[in-house]
């Protein structure tokens, strides 16, 4: 049992000291290379003037007014039921 142990134990050893080896170094994924990039100038990317889109402000325009037409049928419903 204990001889066995040892051989798992050095097999382990011999699998993670190797795995350097296996693994491929990506070419753009270096410590140096962030380093460079927080030490560089923030580049300016030129702007586009943005489309204004007013679908949203329509979407809520319509929601707002549907809410207060059903309020309005909704007290006049009341006031009729109670008369």
């Amino acid at each position: 049992m204990n001889a066995r142990m040892m051989v798992l134990v050095i097999g382990l050893m011999a699998v993670s000291g190797c795995s350097h080896l296996i693994q491929e170094q990506a070419p753009n994924d270096s410590t140096t290379r962030v380093l460079n990039e927080m030490k560089s100038a923030p580049r300016i990317v030129a702007s586009t003037p943005a489309k204004t889109d007013n679908r949203d402000s329509r979407l809520a325009a319509s929601q707002t007014e549907n809410a207060s037409n059903w309020l309005m049928r909704w007290r006049l419903s009341r006031s009729s039921a109670l008369t």
